[in-house]
């Protein structure tokens, strides 16, 4: 995954882009939350805001299959 220094219209510290890059998470999916996201609520610390964002996933799968799955042979 490549993450940007600015993505989006806005700066990306070293400590977000560490975050989501140890957690996986796409930077535009981090964008997306941060720009719309489904709540906001006071943060841990003073003065902090968090964006949640709820995701549904319709639908995975993974390849392999995990073993003892109904997709083994």
């Amino acid at each position: 995954m490549l993450y940007s220094r600015t993505y989006g219209g806005i700066i990306w510290t070293t400590h977000a882009l560490d975050r989501i890059l140890n957690r996986k998470i796409p930077q535009e999916i981090a964008w997306k939350t941060f720009r719309f996201p489904d709540k906001t609520q006071k943060g841990k610390e003073p003065e902090t805001l968090e964006m949640i964002k709820k995701m549904i996933i319709i639908s995975l799968w993974i390849d392999p299959p995990y073993n003892g799955s109904i997709e083994i042979f």
